[in-house]
């Protein structure tokens, strides 16, 4: 009975630490014909642009499915920056976030995906300092840790909850 149960934990343990981050998108498809690594894509928070400059390419949402585990700041900033890649976009201006907290372990956000019709203007832009690899890998490291422990802690209590309850 023992290694039935622990089968069945593994197995939570495995499908969950698979779930990803749910991305909608409006205005674009996902394209498979341009590169999705390997170009420069600027991340700002709720720049100002001047819409005769920029052409909006389309926005896409980064949300918590409900099961999902694999959703860190770095994980949906890569994701959104792998999309703005493929769209030939120079910039990811997130419009709207939210940190992880009690109630999502997820980051989540919101963003347009933004191409500027003079191409000498890119060369000005830098991204926003929050938005730095060290700052965000710091930021996720910590998530990735509360994460797994509530994962356990959730998992040990059932366990235990179950055991206890025969008696």
């Amino acid at each position: 009975m023992r290694i039935h149960v622990a089968i069945v934990v593994l197995a939570i343990q495995v499908a969950l630490l698979g779930c990803s981050a749910g991305f909608s998108r409006s205005g674009y498809s996902v394209s498979e014909n341009h590169p999705r690594h390997g170009c420069d894509v600027i991340v700002k928070n709720k720049a100002a642009f001047d819409h005769e400059e920029i052409e909006l390419l389309g926005e896409v949402k980064a949300y918590d499915t409900g099961f999902s585990v694999n959703c860190d700041e770095e994980y949906v900033l890569s994701r959104l920056m792998e999309e703005a890649c493929s769209l030939g976009a120079d910039v990811v201006n997130i419009t709207e976030e939210k940190q992880p907290n009690f109630w999502s372990t997820c980051y989540r956000a919101r963003a347009e995906l933004i191409r500027f019709k003079d191409r000498d203007k890119v060369s000005a832009l830098k991204s926003d300092p929050q938005y730095a690899r060290d700052q965000v890998l710091e930021r996720s490291l910590e998530t990735r840790k509360r994460t797994e422990a509530a994962i356990q802690a959730g998992i040990m209590g059932g366990i235990l909850g179950g055991i206890f309850s025969h008696y």
